[in-house]
């Protein structure tokens, strides 16, 4: 019975073969105790272009050893040296052609009738557009990982904050921008609204604006605004903000894009180019002003000289006239001899008044004279005393003017309008502080207060201080009183601008600092600090004599 089973089986066995055979696609094969191939059918050869003689006698394992990948051969070597059967083992082999053909096998060990491992029978086929099939899906899903990666390098590369928010603001992606702009982690924000986690800090003015723009964009409208909120430093950003609704294929709103888009440097542009707009009108109008007023100097400067050249005429050929009025008469009575008295030094007090005009119409020529734009060697002493004597109506009723200079002071090499100018917006700002102290106290026009202009070196700059002794500047102003348009005084008074104004004359022109110091209700002192030389002039040593000369 036992062995016609066994011939049974071998000739099921065979019609299975010659089935397999049939199919063109597929083969059988077998090996010995040793893995030797001892047989294949006509389907190999028609699958791989090898010839079966070729093939007898080899061992399967030398043979699978050419195309197989080392994990997987180590795993195959391991199951038939266990003799255990296996399944869709792939490797690779090449014809005579040189074409390479893709294998799959499966086999079972089969025994002798006492048990004694006698070989493997199996099935072979070949996979190859199965395997290109297989690799090209591979490379879709490598290419699709890459692009992955691109986008979410993209994505978090990006400067803007861009968030994806489900329609009811549930967190679903944020990029880095935004995480680092608030020093946080994206598990911290994801998953919950936007307006209800940490991003916003204690904004609530901001959080409360884009929870609107959100829910407005969840319905289909893409909406903007601009927002001001600050950084993990507390450092104050503007910011334009988008919200555009993400449709399905069939137009449902399924996310809201945020964008956020820091607009602080364009910001700052804008009130920096609104700065060198004014001080462009300003140093416009200054330049009118100054070519007017010398023009108007010069018309008073030559009928001044007339007044004071009669006067002296009168004043010393009176002496003449009193000594032959005495001659003459004799005794003089009393009106006569006040006359005699008094006439001289009516006329020297009038001269003295010609002086004085004459003098500060001299400080408006030199002050207002139209300022080139080009620096030059200057005396700051000098500028210090013209610019007091031209703005000597705005302080003469508040206040004394003190001069306090080191000397032996060098030249400084600058533009002598623009420091002009600096000087005088600081004097007039003094006066009127001072002014401010008096009517809080209620003082009377007979207590004046103290305007000290100092200079002074420091290694190679000069130091130019203008001192009072008013209100003073109260701390929380002290950071903005250089803004732009930022001004403390009632309107008319002040327009916020003149200090901003000397900031970017010192700091941007000329490469120095202005500071200043205070405490309030004892006065407060802006210092100057400008270099002697311009750091930016080459050869300024060649030139500095001949420019002093």
């Amino acid at each position: 019975m036992a062995a016609n089973q066994s011939s049974d089986s071998a000739g099921l066995y065979d019609l299975l073969v010659a089935a397999i055979s049939a199919s063109g696609r597929h083969w059988a094969w077998e090996c010995d105790a040793d893995l030797r191939f001892t047989r294949f059918t006509d389907g190999f050869r028609e699958a791989t272009g090898l010839s079966v003689e070729t093939m007898i006698g080899v061992s399967c394992l030398d043979f699978r050893r050419r195309g197989a990948k080392s994990e997987a051969l180590e795993h195959h070597i391991a199951t038939m040296a266990a003799h255990k059967p296996f399944y869709d083992f792939a490797y690779s082999l090449t014809d005579d052609t040189g074409r390479a053909h893709h294998i799959t096998i499966s086999a079972s060990p089969f025994f002798t009738a006492d048990g004694a491992f006698a070989g493997y029978r199996g099935l072979g086929s070949e996979t190859s557009a199965t395997y290109g099939r297989l690799q090209y899906i591979e490379l879709l899903e490598r290419a699709k990982a890459e692009s992955d990666r691109r986008v979410k390098a993209i994505f978090n590369g990006v400067g803007t904050f861009v968030m994806l928010l489900l329609i009811d603001g549930a967190v679903v992606e944020i990029n880095h921008a935004a995480l680092s702009f608030r020093g946080l982690a994206r598990e911290q924000v994801t998953g919950e609204p936007l307006w209800d986690g940490p991003w916003f800090g204690t904004e609530d003015a901001a959080r409360a604006a884009i929870r609107d723009a959100v829910e407005t964009a969840a319905l289909g409208d893409a909406t903007s605004l601009d927002l001001q909120f600050a950084n993990i430093a507390d450092a104050s950003h503007h910011f334009t903000v988008t919200c555009h609704p993400v449709r399905s294929a069939g137009g449902d709103v399924l996310y809201v894009l945020l964008e956020a888009h820091d607009m602080t440097d364009f910001v700052t542009m804008q009130r920096r180019n609104r700065e060198l707009e004014l001080e462009v009108m300003h140093g416009q109008k200054m330049e009118s002003l100054g070519t007017m007023a010398g023009g108007i100097a010069h018309e008073i400067n030559t009928p001044m000289q007339y007044i004071g050249d009669n006067m002296k005429f009168v004043r010393d050929s009176f002496i003449e006239i009193r000594d032959r009025l005495v001659t003459a008469v004799g005794t003089l009575d009393d009106d006569s001899q006040y006359l005699v008295d008094e006439i001289p030094t009516a006329l020297t007090e009038g001269l003295e008044g010609v002086e004085r005009v004459c003098k500060i119409v001299s400080a408006i020529k030199e002050f207002s004279h139209p300022d080139t734009g080009h620096k030059a060697w200057t005396d700051l002493a000098r500028a210090l005393e013209t610019t007091a004597t031209v703005t000597r109506n705005q302080w003469k009723y508040v206040a004394n003017v003190v001069f306090d200079i080191e000397p032996d002071l060098p030249p400084v090499f600058c533009e002598a309008g623009g420091i002009n100018q600096v000087i005088l917006n600081l004097i007039v700002n003094a006066a009127h502080a001072i002014e401010d102290k008096n009517r809080a106290s209620g003082a009377d026009n007979s207590v004046k207060g103290t305007i000290t202009l100092g200079l002074k070196r420091a290694d190679d700059c000069v130091v130019l201080s203008v001192r009072d002794t008013g209100c003073g500047v109260p701390p929380e102003n002290r950071e903005k009183i250089f803004d732009l348009f930022f001004t403390t005084k009632p309107p008319g008074r002040g327009t916020g601008q003149g200090l901003s104004i000397c900031q970017s004359i010192v700091l941007r022109r000329h490469g120095g600092r202005i500071s200043v110091e205070s405490e309030v209700g004892q006065g407060a002192c802006f210092h100057v600090q400008l270099p002697i030389a311009d750091v930016s002039d080459n050869d300024r040593s060649e030139r500095q004599p001949q420019e002093m000369a």
